[in-house]
């Protein structure tokens, strides 16, 4: 009697102290900190953004601003609308924090004449002026690509504001709502992105997390009718989600495009680990065992493969720390390891002392073993088939891999199911000058400012105006043609590079230094000039094609210049596709020391090939899957197949749980039975965790989306090789012991 008191006491305390805990964890969740890093460098370590960021501070940099696009189907062309945009503009200025907007009406461009220079609006609003400006300011197309489309149906302004106003995007986005003569706008920016990003991320990690906790759940019930189970499985994901947060916050890890996935990752692995540790409770209760003795052949029976699960999952993610010191992947990695670690915890002393109603086996349960044991049955018993086709099935899946995937990844959704700023970004990128860049460095140790380096400087954006196919070069030339125009009273035939270029052209030029933004394309010591090519998002995989065979012609040029090759775009390319590659050798790492170790705990070498194989078959259906659904693979997409490789890798340690006792050949049956006894836990696991990702389908964000297709279909997948290859290959093995 005192020893039930005991135990019932002892429970209370566990679940009071969880519920603190529980409470805890949404206090952390709502104090948790959102951070959509959109700078080039979110894939690259902190010495080549230092490296990259000191060479940039030799020039002028390009102030940041929101780019505000207006779409009209009739097109701006017009007085009027000019006329009503200016007063719209004027009314903008009553926004807290706003100083600046830079618009075609706001240009004041100069003009050298026999009498002086005039300054003059580039587009006044007034008749008969509006016409002939207008149609002049078409001919200068180095100054319409930034403000109007070619066919005049888009229009930007660029808007300037200060840091006093947290709310400046949401301000002027409620002002652009009240444009009655345009169709839609758009707004591009860092803090634009940042912003909606963020909402997205942080509506998105409640709404799917939610959503996917309510599918897990109902058919957790469906397939196991017990309350009493359901209630603690419940409790204890809830913990583990909740010191997760904990240590976000403790750490100061926002919630990235990365770590955003950590919290359901450990939910999802702490659940398969609960339904095994809870469904053998259940028999061992069936068995009467008595309740001391419960818990010793409770571990037993579940811990070795408790504690290879936790292992393996920890070395997928462990691994991760060897990236070369890139912020984002350590914080991943970090958190992962830590909730990984608390689900062990949790799950091995904090789940048995819940454990102690006794669950009468549901006739779903027993048609669904008897099913299990009837599949591995025929498997086992006609192991020809099932080798061959599998054999067949990884050569296509191999051959869909090397042919379709690619390590790609673009500035913004391809698909048109599109957050608003990837929108604006589309849309910019159509009909403007384009997301993507690339930098041409040219250095010496005297001035670069002389007729050789224009000469090189118009054979560089020769090339990449026509092989690279940029849509706009700026450059020191760029520069030149502009004052040569201003010389030329701004006819539009002024427009060329000077005849020759000597020290008294240079000396007046230099005048207007800042004017012109020399200084931004020059360093101050003229030892070091850029020039900046623009061009639509062709993707990481082709900017580095494309980056290459510039790299090939740079080579080739007859000249004593340093020539190199940067900009973001490059630094982004070469973050997104090293990563990649480490992020895939890490993998296969992971992979193999889980294998070798398996080898080494059953002493049985082709065990540890085999199960290589058979958590191969997965990871390949779900890259042809991407293959199929046009999800390239980059560091997003790598990350979320760690969720696969993890359960994968569980279901078949536990598979292989009840074996470790085989010394020599085993019979049929006696596999059948052993193999029976996980096959349950298994398939419930497979199947509740593989439909609750149907609960990403609810994410604006298309790589998600696409990935809630792709992991629901990839684990019945793994599923099918556990229960229809595994114990084909088991039984192959041990029969030549």
């Amino acid at each position: 009697m005192k020893n039930a008191q005991n135990v019932k006491l002892k429970k209370a305390i566990i679940v009071f102290v969880g519920c603190l805990i529980i409470a805890g964890g949404y206090l952390a969740f709502t104090k948790v900190s959102y951070d959509f890093d959109t700078s080039p460098f979110a894939y690259a370590s902190v010495e080549e953004e230092k490296k990259h960021n000191h060479f940039l501070s030799q020039f002028r940099q390009f102030e940041k601003e929101t780019t505000v696009i207006l779409e009209r189907e009739a097109g701006f062309n017009s007085l009027d609308v000019f006329q009503r945009l200016q007063t719209a503009q004027d009314d903008f200025y009553n926004i807290a924090g706003l100083e600046k907007i830079t618009s075609l009406q706001t240009l004041i461009l100069p003009t050298k004449t026999p009498f002086g220079i005039i300054w003059s609006e580039a587009l006044p609003l007034e008749e008969p002026k509006f016409n002939q400006k207008f149609s002049l300011l078409k001919k200068h197309q180095d100054i319409m690509e930034k403000f109007l489309s070619v066919d005049e149906k888009f229009l930007c302004f660029y808007v300037r504001n200060d840091s006093t106003n947290s709310n400046f995007t949401n301000d002027l986005d409620s002002a652009l709502r009240t444009l009655d003569f345009v169709d839609e706008y758009y707004l591009l920016g860092e803090n634009v992105q940042s912003d909606q990003a963020e909402k997205a991320l942080a509506n998105e990690s409640l709404t799917v997390g939610i959503t996917a906790t309510i599918i897990l759940l109902v058919l957790f019930f469906i397939f196991v009718p017990s309350p009493a189970r359901l209630i603690s499985v419940l409790f204890i994901t809830l913990l583990n989600v909740s010191f997760t947060f904990i240590f976000m916050v403790l750490l100061k890890i926002p919630i990235t495009v990365l770590t955003g996935i950590v919290p359901g990752i450990v939910a999802i692995l702490s659940f398969t680990d609960q339904m095994h540790i809870s469904y053998h409770y259940s028999l061992l209760k069936r068995e009467k065992v008595e309740e001391k003795e419960i818990f010793v052949k409770l571990f037993q029976t579940i811990g070795l493969p408790l504690i290879l699960t936790s292992l393996a999952n920890l070395i997928g993610f462990i691994i991760f720390f060897a990236n070369g010191g890139i912020e984002r992947i350590n914080e991943l990695a970090l958190i992962a390891t830590l909730g990984i670690i608390t689900s062990y915890i949790l799950s091995r002393l904090v789940l048995p002392q819940l454990l102690s109603v006794r669950i009468k086996r549901g006739k779903g349960e027993e048609k669904a073993t008897a099913i299990l044991s009837g599949i591995l049955g025929k498997v086992i018993g006609k192991p020809v088939f099932s080798l061959l086709f599998f054999s067949v099935l990884t050569l296509g899946i191999g051959y869909i891999v090397y042919e379709k995937s690619t390590i790609n990844m673009h500035y913004y959704s391809q698909d048109e199911n599109r957050l608003k700023y990837e929108e604006a970004s589309a849309v910019y990128d159509q009909n403007f000058l384009g997301v993507r860049d690339i930098e041409i460095v040219i250095e010496q140790e005297s001035s670069l400012f002389n007729s050789t380096t224009v000469s090189l400087i118009e054979e560089i954006e020769n090339y990449l105006l026509e092989e690279y196919e940029c849509t706009s070069i700026y450059s020191l030339n760029t520069i030149l043609k502009r004052y040569e125009r201003y010389l030329a009273g701004g006819a539009p035939t002024g427009y060329k590079l000077p005849k020759s270029i000597d020290e008294p052209y240079i000396s007046e030029i230099n005048k207007f230094r800042h004017d012109l933004g020399i200084d931004a394309l020059l360093n101050e010591g003229e030892t070091c000039t850029r020039v900046i090519g623009s061009l639509p998002d062709i993707g990481t995989h082709e900017g580095l094609k494309r980056s290459k065979a510039l790299e090939i012609f740079l080579q080739k040029l007859d000249t004593d210049y340093s020539i190199t090759i940067g900009g973001n775009a490059l630094m982004f390319d070469k973050g997104v596709y090293g990563l990649s590659r480490t992020v895939i050798v890490l993998l296969v790492i992971g992979i193999s020391l889980v294998s070798i170790f398996i080898s080494l705990y059953f002493r049985k070498f082709w065990l540890g090939l085999a199960t290589i194989w058979v958590n191969l078959l997965p990871i390949g259906f779900a890259l042809s899957m991407m293959a199929i659904l046009g999800v390239d693979i980059n560091p997003s997409s790598l990350f979320m197949l760690t969720i696969l490789i993890g359960i994968a890798f569980d279901d078949s340690i536990y598979l292989l749980g009840n074996l470790k006792r085989i010394k020599g050949p085993i019979a049929d049956q006696e596999l059948i039975q052993n193999l029976s006894k996980n096959a349950f836990p298994l398939m419930v696991t497979s199947f509740v965790i593989g439909f609750a990702f149907i609960a990403l389908l609810l994410s604006a964000h298309h790589i998600t989306y696409n990935f809630g297709i792709i992991m629901a279909t990839s684990l019945i997948f793994a599923l099918a090789t556990d229960l229809l290859l595994l114990p084909v290959l088991i039984r192959k093995i041990y029969r030549n012991t």
